[in-house]
């Protein structure tokens, strides 16, 4: 005889989603502010020390009974229950938490990214310019600065360049350590399809998210490789594009593409393979790695 499963209610059991966190200090008083880097939300939560100290037992493992017990450890003080479930009301308003709203908004979310023709940009007019000859000139003074590489020669010029590893940080503020990186894709030769692999800062279920999106430049769009594309798709399914929507409010890969087309010359024709990827904890620390491993071997004996 099977053991039956139930359900826990997420209101009483709240699940936290994977947010980023930042500190804020208002004279004397310290805060925290919540948002979602994945974009879903454009909400932000400003919230004291000590309710954020709560979040840690957001999931659902924990009845809101046993988070008040924890707060009552902590601080010494009893939280009202009426407050706790505020807070808890207000996280569901804001799409913070795990439960069915979550679910509607985003498989809204999905169809609507599936219908576009191409990945607009993100991060463009904030990043980094906007207009094609304004984003040359701060490309350009990226180079030239002091902490540039300039003219200089660089060290793998005129040889095949097999991969790159270059920042995902804001341009602004890592412009030219982007241009070091890139001064050797300017002077070697570098093939017309190009495997580009990012971090995805907002998290992943599955480790790796495909996209067959095209992605929108001020220099214009810059193609996804169709061919390996609909052969991943062939061998795999969805299986590696369940999260592809990950790409929408991702800039690791975004903040290559200026780069890219600037060292290769806008008007080189060339395709990519967009990935992102990211690995959760607990399959590198709580057992679950022979399943990561599993999708790891998968997608090498596809490509």
């Amino acid at each position: 005889m099977s053991a039956e499963i139930v359900e826990k209610d997420s209101k009483n059991y709240p699940i936290l989603r994977n947010l980023q966190y930042s500190p804020l200090k208002q004279g004397e008083e310290q805060y925290i502010v919540l948002w979602d880097p994945s974009g879903l939300s454009s909400e932000k939560l400003v919230l004291p020390l000590n309710f954020f100290y709560l979040f840690q037992f957001f999931d659902g493992e924990h009845s809101l009974e046993q988070v008040g017990a924890e707060y009552l450890k902590k601080y010494g003080e009893f939280m009202m229950p009426d407050r706790l479930t505020k807070l808890v009301s207000d996280l569901d308003e804001k799409l913070f938490l795990e439960g069915d709203r979550l679910k509607q908004v985003q498989a809204q979310a999905f169809e609507a990214y599936r219908k576009l023709d191409a990945r607009p940009m993100a991060f463009a007019g904030r990043q980094y310019e906007d207009d094609p000859a304004q984003l040359r000139a701060q490309i350009d003074g990226f180079y030239a600065s002091k902490e540039g590489p300039d003219k200089g020669k660089a060290e793998c010029a005129g040889q095949v360049i097999r991969g790159l590893v270059a920042p995902n940080f804001e341009l602004k503020d890592a412009g030219s350590i982007y241009a070091w990186g890139y001064q050797e894709l300017r002077h070697g030769q570098v093939p017309d399809v190009l495997v580009l692999i990012g971090t995805c800062h907002a998290g992943l279920e599955g480790g790796v998210a495909f996209t067959d999106k095209d992605f929108e430049t001020p220099f214009g769009i810059v193609p996804v490789n169709r061919a390996i594309i609909d052969l991943i798709r062939k061998e795999s399914g969805e299986t590696f594009f369940l999260e592809d929507i990950a790409h929408l409010r991702e800039h690791s890969l975004e903040l290559q593409l200026p780069f890219l087309k600037h060292a290769l010359g806008e008007g080189r024709e060339i395709s990519i393979v967009p990935i992102l990827v990211d690995f959760p904890p607990d399959t590198l620390t709580g057992g679950e790695y022979q399943q990561l491993f599993h999708r790891i071997d998968q997608f090498l004996t596809i490509t």
